[in-house]
């Protein structure tokens, strides 16, 4: 064979190959981004992309914006809807999110004619340490939100071929997979349901427990130091000033994580977080140890709850019916009680070092009510 017929061969063959994953990336579409194949609608999804784009939509239909990690997906539109009356919620949670991606949001939100009167920020203890830009496809803002070229961003998700999502969208789709919460996106809301970790629960609790890793009790703390703390805080500072700058209400809020999580939580991280929560603006607090963090049965992983602590959320933060909520659960931290907030964590943590380190507790009890006025759950 010739040169040339050499150099014919070798571009046949790439540029088939090109073309090839090029048709590939769009009939199973990993991630959704076009959804227009017969496959749309399972597997992983680009929750940064969408939700904006249906926003954008729709624009002036919502009046209350609920910012969060994928945790925040489980406190449900009509939940909120039914406690503030006349009320039209979007929840904006998304996969792994962190204080960078929430300032990012509002800001393209409000620039691009959306008026809420309302913002709720739900932050995860975990996700103020991950700060920045996600590296993976399904987790990276589209062309609207970075002002990128739109032929470039939807170009690059077309040349690459991309292991996880397209194992988990043919593994669903041919070999019967069960995707969890991938396969039952709700877009008109911005949630997402765990339909078959609720049948495994419905069909053992116990054995789900064990299965899916929930109970994992070893004490593992691990301190991050203050370098992303500050970031964090900085966004979070931000994306404050800006809604109230704007005369929106905001509400800041502190997820509950699961007890296994809450024992790899270092006692240093978690008091500079939540005095410097403290110091921007008044917050409630659902972690530490308490009633629901120490309960599995309540938890599907480590960080996300079940829908019922979703409602309790809702119910203590905007007025509810909280006669079935323990008291100490969701707590209002400002100036005048972070003190106090600050001397019960540190009885809870000595608590849980003292239990799951193989000690006996001290005689701590930190399902106990709290004792007093200031730490209220009424807050102020």
């Amino acid at each position: 064979m010739t040169y040339k017929g050499w150099l014919r061969a070798v571009l046949s063959i790439f540029f088939g190959t090109l073309m090839a994953l090029i048709l590939f990336n769009l009939f199973v579409d990993p991630y959704d981004f076009f959804r227009i194949g017969p496959w749309k609608g399972s597997g992983l999804t680009n929750e940064r992309l969408w939700k904006i784009e249906y926003l954008d939509s729709h624009r002036g239909e919502f009046d209350l914006f609920y910012f969060g990690s994928s945790t925040a997906s489980q406190v449900y539109p009509e939940t909120i809807e039914s406690l503030i009356p006349g009320s039209s919620v979007y929840n904006l949670g998304v996969a792994a999110g962190d204080p960078w991606d929430y300032q990012r949001m509002l800001t393209y939100l409000l620039e691009n004619g959306q008026t809420p009167r309302r913002v709720v920020l739900q932050l995860d203890v975990t996700a103020i340490w991950r700060y920045g830009e996600n590296s993976e496809v399904y987790k990276r803002f589209g062309p609207r939100v970075t002002g990128s070229s739109a032929a470039g961003f939807y170009g690059g998700y077309l040349l690459r071929f991309h292991l996880r999502g397209t194992r988990d969208k043919l593994g669903h789709r041919l070999l019967g997979w069960r995707a969890g919460q991938h396969e039952s996106y709700d877009r008109s809301q911005g949630i997402y349901y765990f339909v078959h970790q609720e049948e495994l629960i419905e069909a053992d609790h116990e054995a789900f427990l064990d299965d899916y890793g929930v109970r994992n009790n070893r004490l593992a703390r691990e301190a991050h130091g203050m370098s992303i703390l500050e970031q964090s805080l900085s966004s979070i500072s931000s994306f404050v000033s800006l809604a109230s700058s704007r005369g929106i209400e905001v509400t800041v809020i502190l997820s509950p994580p699961n007890l296994s999580l809450m024992n790899k939580i270092a006692f240093e991280d978690y008091i500079a977080l939540v005095r410097g929560l403290t110091a921007i603006h008044p917050f409630w607090d659902f972690g530490g140890y308490n009633t629901v963090t120490l309960d599995d049965h309540l938890y599907y992983d480590h960080g996300h709850f079940r829908p019922s602590i979703g409602q309790a959320i809702a119910a203590r933060v905007f007025g509810g019916d909280t006669t079935d909520i323990s008291k100490d659960f969701g707590v209002l931290i400002n100036q005048q009680t972070i003190d106090a907030r600050v001397e019960r964590l540190v009885a809870e943590f000595e608590w849980a070092d003292s239990v799951f380190g193989q000690g006996t507790g001290g005689g701590f009890d930190p399902l106990s009510a709290y004792q007093g006025s200031e730490l209220s759950p009424a807050g102020l």
